[in-house]
């Protein structure tokens, strides 16, 4: 079950201590970010502008944070 397995994942980055994020998109199939998707008619896939703005600046925010992060 996905569901399961999702929470098996998290219980294991937990576990090892792993920083990190999961960050979900309401509404946004896969191809979120490709304007053109929705031209294929392809099940499963659809463009999703909201989606696609946020996690553009998900993004720059996370590489804004690693590449200034101070060296250890």
């Amino acid at each position: 079950e996905p569901a399961a397995d999702f929470a098996a994942f998290e219980d294991q980055l937990r576990t090892n201590k792993v920083d990190y994020q999961i960050v979900k998109y309401s509404n946004a199939l896969h191809s979120f970010t490709d304007t053109e998707v929705d031209a294929l008619n392809l099940p499963g896939a659809k463009y999703n502008a909201a989606a696609d703005m946020r996690s553009w600046q998900a993004m720059k925010d996370f590489f804004t944070e690693v590449l200034s992060a101070p060296a250890h």
